[in-house]
């Protein structure tokens, strides 16, 4: 199984965040076994694309916030989406990504730190 570096985790792996390793197409690779608090396990989402989780309404901000990453001059808007649960419903998730890079300092993959949210935060993140 594909792990975490240790030093990329932050204390992460500890609480309820879901970490994802996903490559640059957005092909998730790892998900943490705190997928659970979504009601999946982590053979559920791997080989999928994450896009496929994010709300319609969110998935523009989803894929404008991905790009920025690769353009750090580019502006960023607030991190945060709502990400369906296997049973059908929505949860709100604040997304802390990184870009990791390939040994020839290219990026290769997409790293990201996902902490679930109540609704009010959420709406206060994107009011800004």
């Amino acid at each position: 199984m594909t792990e975490v570096p240790a030093d990329l985790t932050g204390g992460a792996g500890a609480g309820p965040d879901v970490i994802v390793r996903a490559d640059a197409r957005g092909m998730i690779f790892f998900v943490s076994g705190t997928c659970r608090v979504l009601g999946y396990e982590p053979a559920d989402l791997v080989g999928k694309l994450g896009l496929d989780f994010v709300h319609p309404d969110d998935r523009q901000r989803f894929v404008e916030n991905t790009a920025s990453l690769y353009r750090p001059d580019a502006p960023c808007r607030p991190r945060v989406h709502r990400f369906r649960r296997k049973d059908g419903s929505w949860a709100w998730l604040r997304g802390n990504p990184k870009i990791l890079p390939s040994p020839d300092g290219r990026p290769a993959e997409l790293l990201n730190f996902f902490e679930p949210i109540s609704e009010d935060a959420a709406a206060r993140a994107l009011r800004g």
